[in-house]
């Protein structure tokens, strides 16, 4: 640990991670986390005012590109090198004296990580909550999996609800960028035609680039694309929820949809709806077993659940 009891912040890309979602995890959990003297916050950004309102003095950031270093969040001291390298070379040091002492902490550090994966989701009366779904994709991506999400709220089951592996690869947007999702799964498919495709985009970001579905078609590649419909930019119905509460709001985020399943088809790929609960195992199942062609599953979700941690 630093002399000044600053700490360290350990930025890696996805193929050298296993879970992701740190940024809520730091917010949910501030009294575990800055007993930390080092912190892995994959693809680290937007941390400068929570680690700094934290306390973090002294904060540091290994990045593999020097490009990034001071490009969101202003570390003290910036260092250049593999992130994984870093790591391995603080492992190769052995345990500190008297780290036997340290196990009860790391116990509880462990439980609090699992119980936030936990799969565990409340009923929802407006749609199906998106958590059974995410939780359901969770158990059938391959090791080599490389999963895509576009941005929004529905991204946050993600985040919660899948551990990702090594070998698996998750590519994400930054900054709230919409219509990414679909796009980076075509493109994580013409990289490695032998890679498990997911992507997950909601409804908003789906009528934005989901035509690139055409692409897909063009060029004989098979993604399995998870289309999140609370008919809503939800995101948005949130921020103006928590900000304005009692504004109307529902004219500037309403969305009038298609029929997502019917729209798949319509390019020649598959097209499978799920509206209640009790389709969310099955139609999961389906999706995951066609494979000569696309498969959109158009999921009728729920807008009470804005998001893996807020309900209205």
């Amino acid at each position: 640990k630093p002399a000044d009891g600053g700490r360290m912040v350990i930025d890696a890309p996805a193929e050298q991670y296993s879970q992701i979602g740190a940024q809520r995890r730091v917010a949910r959990n501030p009294r575990r986390i800055e007993q930390c003297c080092i912190h892995h916050l994959p693809g680290a950004i937007q941390f400068d005012q929570t680690l700094r309102r934290q306390g973090w003095i002294g904060l540091q950031r290994c990045s593999s590109g020097d490009e990034f270093i001071g490009r969101v969040f202003r570390p003290d001291l910036g260092i250049a090198a593999n992130p994984l390298a870093v790591l391995r070379a603080l492992l190769a040091r052995g345990a500190p004296p008297n780290a036997e002492k340290r196990r009860p902490w790391v116990t509880s550090l462990n439980t609090v990580h699992r119980t936030l994966m936990a799969p565990e989701w409340q009923a929802t009366t407006d749609g199906v909550n998106f958590a059974q779904v995410v939780c359901e994709i969770a158990k059938h991506l391959a090791p080599n999996a490389a999963v895509t999400s576009d941005a929004g709220n529905f991204s946050s089951f993600i985040h919660r609800y899948i551990g990702f592996k090594p070998g698996q690869a998750f590519l994400s947007s930054v900054v709230g960028a919409m219509g990414a999702g679909v796009p980076m799964a075509v493109a994580a498919c013409l990289r490695d035609r032998t890679r498990q495709v997911v992507s997950f985009s909601g409804d908003g970001g789906t009528l934005m680039t989901g035509n690139e579905l055409a692409t897909a078609r063009m060029y004989g590649v098979n993604p399995i694309l998870i289309v999140s419909d609370n008919k809503s930019y939800g995101t948005i119905s949130m921020h103006h929820i928590v900000r304005y509460p009692g504004r109307p709001y529902n004219a500037a985020t309403d969305l009038r949809n298609p029929d997502f399943a019917a729209w798949a088809r319509a390019f020649g790929a598959e097209g499978i709806t799920i509206t209640t609960e009790a389709e969310v195992t099955p139609a999961i199942a389906r999706a995951f077993a066609i494979k000569d062609r696309p498969v959109v599953v158009h999921v009728h979700s729920s807008a009470e659940q804005m998001s893996a941690w807020r309900r209205k």
